[in-house]
């Protein structure tokens, strides 16, 4: 069954994505910075973009639209803590 589910990301789509949430475990167990996480979900939505641009185009600007909001996201949460 898992194999059926996995079979349409590739092996560095899943291993970016097992890095990302083992790193969102690990903040939720330090404790939150939420500029970490959310370069956390630049990075994986970059990788989907990248995934899914040949076959799902508009799943890529989507995830590029994401990438770009999340990019402001962590800016303006990074500049508020100085």
């Amino acid at each position: 069954m898992l194999k059926t589910i996995f079979k349409n990301y590739p092996l560095w789509f899943m291993i970016i994505w097992g890095c990302v949430m083992i790193g969102f475990v690990v903040l939720f167990i330090t404790g939150i910075n939420l500029s970490l996480m959310m370069a956390g979900l630049m990075i994986l939505y970059i990788a989907n973009t990248i995934r899914a641009w040949k076959n799902e185009r508009i799943m890529g600007v989507i995830s590029l639209v994401l990438v770009v909001v999340f990019a402001a996201a962590t800016y303006v949460t990074f500049m508020a803590d100085k």
